[in-house]
């Protein structure tokens, strides 16, 4: 298998997802891109599906570290959470919107690569959050696990790029308000604050 050649079908794959989506692009396209014939590139993929998922699990491997060092920077559990957040929304500002959307609605499967490392990642926030409650910074009655996962039910339903075209929302706008909500409560103020509320913690 020649990973060179792979790898530039997958770079050039990705720009025309970019700046097409994933439905409209051809195989021809790819080709033609890439400078080679139908043909050849049926040597190295089956099809624009397998593609589109090499190029999908190239995203996901790049976020990979940003997440890890985001969450190993130390610091107080808002300022990590805030830090890990900043990373995830500075990563996907990059991955094409249309592209994503397109996936979601035709190749749910590859789709759904990206809502399962969303999820892995984000219930790592529950051991951050456990730390936080041990060192006095959140509430102790808080369940570290359920808030999480009402966390990660939020962002796989709100994150997908459906909803947010449907809304009118971006995803940075999105990610501000999980922070917001997330931390300090519906009825709390942000400004000010740090890691710790009197009235309520992360505001449960």
């Amino acid at each position: 298998m020649d990973v060179d050649a792979r790898a530039a079908i997958l770079a050039a794959a990705k720009e025309l997802f970019a700046s097409r989506g994933y439905r409209a692009v051809t195989m021809d396209e790819i080709a033609h891109r890439r400078g080679m014939s139908k043909r050849t590139l049926y040597k190295h993929f089956a099809s624009k599906e397998e593609i589109a998922d090499g190029v999908v699990a190239q995203m996901v491997a790049g976020l990979s570290p940003v997440v890890d060092a985001a969450m190993t920077a130390g610091g107080g559990f808002a300022e990590t959470f805030d830090r890990v957040m900043r990373g995830i929304e500075t990563f996907l500002a990059t991955a094409p919107m249309i592209f994503l959307a397109d996936l979601e609605r035709d190749a749910p499967q590859i789709f759904a690569r990206i809502a399962e490392f969303r999820s892995t990642q984000m219930r790592r926030y529950a051991d951050l959050l456990r730390a936080a409650q041990e060192r006095g910074e959140a509430p102790s009655d808080i369940n570290a696990s359920l808030a999480v996962d009402v966390l990660i039910a939020a962002v796989q339903g709100a994150g997908r790029p459906e909803w947010l075209r449907s809304h009118g929302i971006g995803l940075g706008e999105l990610i501000a308000v999980l922070k917001r909500v997330f931390l300090y409560g519906v009825l709390g103020s942000a400004a000010g604050e740090g890691e710790r509320r009197v009235d309520g913690g992360l505001g449960y």
